[in-house]
């Protein structure tokens, strides 16, 4: 029986050095895991940064395009203005001078009628 207990031995310590070795070898894919799910977060952490860095720049790109827009806008409403106000003065002008004409004949018929020899009432 002497025999048998000296071959067990053998089976025993290969046994357990299998056993070391996995334990070993999942200590190493436990470190390795450990390592890629902090490499993760970290990328993770990094594109967020980069996304927020992102938004904002086209925030402010958009900002500044609707900035232009506006005052580009504003510039075509005030060329408007001044066109549709300078047509308006224009026409009152025009309109104003219509009217001045009119008064000098109106006063050159009551003159004529009043004065004497101007063929008014009197004569």
């Amino acid at each position: 029986m002497a025999i048998e207990s000296r071959d067990a031995e053998p089976t025993h310590a290969a046994h357990s050095t299998a056993l070391a070795q996995v334990a070993h070898h999942e200590k190493q894919l436990m470190a390795q895991l450990e390592a890629a799910r902090t490499e993760a977060e970290a990328i993770i952490a990094s594109a967020r940064v980069e996304a927020r860095t992102i938004a904002e720049a086209a925030a402010d790109s958009l900002a500044a395009e609707l900035a232009e827009r506006r005052a580009r806008a504003d510039a075509e409403r005030e060329k408007v203005r001044a066109a549709v106000v300078e047509d308006a003065e224009s026409k009152a002008r025009a309109e104003c001078g219509r009217a001045m004409l009119r008064l000098d004949q109106a006063a050159e018929r009551i003159a004529a009628l009043v004065l004497p020899g101007g063929g008014g009432a009197g004569q």
